[in-house]
């Protein structure tokens, strides 16, 4: 049951998010809001499925409130009316972002604890990588000619927790993989899930910061955001499915 549920998340977040890419530009309104936290809804729907056909634990308790932080994340950035000012919903939707990706980082150490109970919370190496990562992200904005004027140390907070996220989530799936006594289906599909999942939201901010920081006027880098963020969101909340660590 659980299986079949979260398969037609996936095909109902296809049709939602195809219906929301159509509305979502040039105006804001109610509707294009409903139809943006219906596809946000869905990877939340997914996160309880999937840890309901695998057991949950503390895994899931994490990267489901990661989840939920990225719903009302989605709900400040795209409110209508807005709540005084631009700003506000900026501010508001960031942080619920960011304690989104520390609850994903909280997660991924936890799962790496289930596999070498030895490693530390977060190695130099990981976070000198994810500062790498960082200082080449917004190195390369302002290659591009992209000014981040005020958000500037808002965006290098932010692209460094997302930036740990990546790795840890990387590291994970490295362990998973290298703990051959407790390898099959399962755990390649969490690595699948987990691994391509960090990478394509990773990949969705960058492009919404391109466009962002360009007027926020381009249709395709919109599109491209949307797709890649809801495909990174729902493979990481199916991952939960795979991840048997209670």
């Amino acid at each position: 049951m659980g299986f079949a549920f979260i398969a037609a998340c996936f095909a109902a977040q296809f049709f939602a998010l195809k219906h929301y890419i159509k509305i979502m530009y040039p105006k804001l309104g109610w509707n294009t809001l409903a139809s943006k936290a219906l596809c946000s809804a869905l990877f939340v729907l997914t996160a309880f499925a999937a840890g309901a056909v695998s057991g949950g634990g503390f895994v899931f308790n994490t990267m489901t409130a990661a989840f939920v932080c990225a719903f009302f994340g989605d709900v400040f950035l795209h409110m209508y009316p807005k709540l005084g000012s631009v700003f506000v919903n900026y501010a508001l939707g960031g942080l619920s972002f960011l304690a989104g990706h520390v609850l994903l980082v909280i997660s991924f150490f936890r799962l790496c604890d289930s596999y070498n109970p030895d490693l530390p919370a977060l190695s130099a190496a990981e976070i000198a990588a994810a500062i790498i990562l960082c200082a080449a992200v917004n190195i390369a904005l302002r290659l591009f000619g992209l000014k981040l004027g005020k958000f500037t140390a808002p965006v290098i907070i932010y692209s460094l927790a997302l930036m740990l996220m990546v790795v840890k989530a990387f590291y994970a799936c490295t362990l998973m993989l290298g703990a051959s006594s407790d390898f099959g289906f399962f755990k390649l599909a969490a690595v699948l899930c987990l691994g391509l999942g960090a990478v394509l939201f990773a990949a969705s901010d960058i492009v919404l910061a391109t466009d962002f920081f360009s007027g926020g006027k381009d249709i395709k880098k919109k599109t491209a955001n949307m797709i890649l963020y809801y495909s990174g969101q729902m493979l990481l909340a199916s991952s939960l499915m795979w991840i048997n660590y209670k």
